[in-house]
């Protein structure tokens, strides 16, 4: 439900434009006002406008209700020549991250780092210290956190997840490739 917000659903203006989206899922953003929906499986490879997409696994589940369990859910990784970027999507920490790096060299990843404080959630999102092992399992040359401190899922303090992100990049040497943006600011990488 927190990736169906008005700002997400303020891109069904872009007519020309195509929503990429896990198998299963392609009604729903169709309801949402999306007019071209492409579903893709896991590991299937698309292009688009010259830019590649490959959809990627991850651990968590599809459902948007308790009886809703026919949705596929994922990362996509969208990039063109050595310059790639994932967007993991939700999920929890798993050694799926060894197999994405193996198959791909990531610039730029965007991983979640919040939610795990949820009740019933724990075990499909990973905590900041998660997200950083991943990161490094990903190989990527920096990150971007994301999933924290906007949609009230978990029990957490909404600063917690950076401020332990944070902690945590700087224990192990790696604050400088680690991009905390600050919310409206545009940045560059």
């Amino acid at each position: 439900m927190d990736v169906t917000s008005s700002g997400i659903c303020a891109l069904t203006t872009l007519k020309d434009s195509t929503a990429v989206v896990p198998q299963g899922s392609g009604g729903l953003v169709k309801k949402l006002g999306f007019p071209n929906v492409t579903e893709m499986k896991v590991w299937e490879e698309r292009e688009f406008a010259g830019m590649r997409v490959v959809h990627t696994p991850s651990h968590h589940w599809g459902a948007r209700y308790a009886a809703d369990t026919h949705r596929d859910y994922g990362g996509f990784l969208v990039g063109s020549g050595d310059r790639k970027v994932f967007h993991c999507g939700d999920s929890a920490y798993f050694e799926g991250f060894k197999e994405i790096c193996e198959r791909e060299k990531i610039c730029l990843a965007f991983l979640p780092i919040g939610a795990y404080d949820a009740p019933s959630g724990r075990d499909v999102h990973m905590n900041p210290e998660e997200a950083i092992r991943a990161f490094g399992e990903l190989g990527a040359d920096l990150m971007i956190p994301m999933h924290y401190g906007t949609f009230p899922l978990g029990n957490e303090h909404p600063d917690e997840p950076i401020e332990r992100l944070v902690k945590e990049a700087e224990r192990l040497g790696i604050a400088d490739r680690v991009i905390v943006p600050e919310a409206g600011k545009a940045i560059e990488v």
